[in-house]
């Protein structure tokens, strides 16, 4: 199970936002890091088939990501998630079901067992209008979820929780990485650190570096990724 890209740019009018990136990506976890600007964003939907290249190609399993295949497998939360405030909980995800086109009563199962996961049983039949941001961001993460996913993309996924909400998060990711190609990306470098796996460094539109996450923690030890990413992208700014 791995997702390939091979000499992906994407131009926008006045912007150059991925040059001739080359990747492999594979089943796990893999980490996606790089400043404001960097290209993450563009490249994470690219490969949620929201947006398409300007040119290169992306397989999965030899075929091109661009399919109804690839789409049926896929779980998206991108960074700028937003939902119907009008409906509740619970109707906006058997919605979203919906347009996923899951079984009805699988699609039920698995709302249930993922609100009560999230601690959100109790709330499910508010509007949404009603919620909380962190409580907004555990739908998100839901809706990315109930199709089972065999792909997973999340942009900013711990955005709005708390720390209990994030411990959830991550061991969900967790457990879902043996069975999954997750692709995560985050700001906070600290929340990333915990997890195995591949970790590509972003700048400027291009890939910097693929480094494993486990030989990045021997080699910078504490705080490993905040170090490695002053070390690689930002040269001019020491860690004391």
């Amino acid at each position: 199970m791995n997702i390939i890209c091979s000499n992906v740019n994407k131009r926008y009018t006045d912007k150059l936002a991925l040059t001739d990136v080359n990747l492999e990506l594979d089943a796990g976890i893999n980490v996606l890091i790089g400043s404001n600007g960097a290209g993450k964003s563009t490249l994470l939907n690219i490969l949620a088939t929201v947006k398409t290249p300007t040119s290169g190609d992306i397989i999965y399993n030899k075929n091109t990501i661009f399919s109804k295949e690839y789409r049926d497998i896929l779980g998206y939360l991108p960074q700028d998630f937003s939902t119907y405030d009008n409906l509740t909980a619970y109707e906006f995800l058997t919605y979203m079901a919906g347009i996923k086109g899951i079984d009805r009563q699988k699609a039920i199962a698995d709302i249930n067992k993922y609100l009560d996961t999230f601690n959100l049983t109790q709330s499910a039949n508010r509007k949404l209008s009603s919620y909380s941001g962190g409580m907004k961001q555990r739908i998100g993460i839901i809706q990315a979820l109930i199709n089972n996913p065999k792909i997973l993309i999340l942009d900013e996924p711990f955005n709005s929780l708390d720390p209990e909400e994030r411990r959830t998060a991550k061991n969900l990711l967790k457990h879902l990485s043996k069975n999954s190609l997750i692709i995560l990306s985050s700001h906070v470098l600290q929340e990333l650190e915990e997890f195995d796996g591949k970790l590509i460094a972003l700048e400027q539109g291009q890939i910097k570096t693929v480094s494993m996450m486990k030989d990045l923690k021997k080699e910078y030890g504490m705080n490993f990724l905040e170090r490695f990413y002053f070390d690689i992208l930002h040269k001019s700014i020491k860690i004391k």
